[in-house]
């Protein structure tokens, strides 16, 4: 009858032997989730406040940018009048222009040269101190293709141009005529040239030609030109003087 006894006795010494927790043990651990819970409600709500930040900063470079886009004069957008944008051939003004018609550095020639320019007695210059003078006085024989191409100054608008130009003989019994020209504009390089009034020149005085010139779009903004492009006949002449205008309509 002494077994059961004794193993009652070892399960209480079990019992006994077991570290049950303090309640010193448990506040400390209820402080340490206390603690824990608030750290973690801090710390969620400075990512929160941090978030709010980087939204508002986006926001300000977003509005920066957008000022920029309003108040910028470089900006293509914007209404800058150096802007080839916001400008059209329309813009350019009409005016007339008047060449006297003399030697220049920028003067082309072809068969041609500068000494050809002066003032001979039999036909004086109509404008300014010089003319335009050349001639043929070999007995048979033609001096084929000569042009003379000169840069009058203005700038081309999208209008039509009334033009005109002085041109006359010398020395020889013949001057040049309109057929012996396979080339004559006063405007841009290209457009329409038509000429409507081409008399026949004098061999000793001054007749005027007039005709009317149209731009093309390539031709607007660029100066004016005078091209011509002839052959000398033997026994011909030519002189060309201004003043070469070009008056809008």
């Amino acid at each position: 009858m002494s077994r059961p006894v004794l193993r009652a006795a070892l399960l209480l010494t079990a019992i006994g032997c077991g570290q049950a927790p303090s309640k010193d043990d448990d506040t400390d651990a209820s402080t340490s989730d206390t603690s824990d819970t608030a750290d973690t409600a801090d710390t969620a709500q400075d990512t929160a406040d941090t978030a709010q930040d980087t939204a508002d900063s986006a926001q300000d470079t977003a509005d920066s940018a957008q000022d920029s886009d309003d108040t910028d004069p470089t900006d293509s957008d914007d209404t800058d009048p150096a802007d080839s944008d916001d400008t059209d051939d329309s813009d350019i003004l009409a005016l007339p222009i008047s060449n006297d018609f003399e030697e220049d550095t920028d003067d082309v020639y072809q068969g041609l040269s500068a000494g050809n320019w002066g003032s001979i007695g039999d036909l004086l210059p109509n404008a300014g101190a010089e003319a335009f003078y050349s001639a043929n006085g070999n007995s048979t024989g033609a001096f084929a293709n000569l042009r003379l191409t000169k840069t009058l100054g203005g700038t081309i608008a999208n209008r039509t141009y009334d033009v005109s130009f002085r041109i006359g003989g010398y020395s020889l019994p013949n001057a040049l005529v309109y057929a012996d020209f396979s080339l004559l504009r006063i405007g841009g390089q290209t457009g329409t040239m038509v000429w409507t009034a081409t008399p026949d020149a004098s061999p000793t005085g001054w007749v005027t030609w007039e005709g009317h010139y149209t731009p093309d779009p390539a031709d607007l903004g660029q100066p004016f030109l005078f091209d011509a492009q002839f052959t000398l006949d033997a026994q011909h002449s030519v002189v060309l003087d201004g003043p070469v205008t070009a008056v809008p309509r």
